[in-house]
């Protein structure tokens, strides 16, 4: 969205960003509760190789798009 070079005001009013931070907001609370059940910290978890595996396949986008 700042590529386009919008003004602020219009860029905080897209239902792209508003809906997008809303979604993003729900999904890290889900996702920090559930690492939070199996991990103690969070170098635990970067200590997990199946996670940074897991991490590492979504980070970069020419592993996973066909």
């Amino acid at each position: 969205m700042r590529a386009k070079n919008l003004p602020k005001e219009i860029i905080d009013e897209l239902p792209l960003k508003v809906d997008g931070e809303a979604l993003w907001a729900v999904i890290r609370r889900y996702v920090s509760a559930y690492v939070g059940v199996f991990y103690s910290s969070d170098d635990a978890v970067r200590e997990d190789l199946s996670v940074r595996q897991f991490w590492g396949h979504y980070d970069s986008p020419a592993a996973w798009i066909d």
